[in-house]
């Protein structure tokens, strides 16, 4: 089972990008689809 969650990114009070942390094999072939590089969501973090 993965655990998804929401990631937000801020610039001050406005939310510049959203993203889902938890990537399945199914969420890896839309990236891979779309070309977005898996490392975009390898590297976030979380704000704590």
């Amino acid at each position: 089972m993965v655990t998804f969650y929401l990631a937000l990114i801020t610039k001050g009070d406005k939310v510049i990008h959203t993203t889902i942390k938890g990537v399945t094999e199914k969420h890896a072939l839309v990236l891979r689809l779309l070309k977005v590089p898996r490392q975009v969501y390898d590297n976030l973090r979380d704000g704590g």
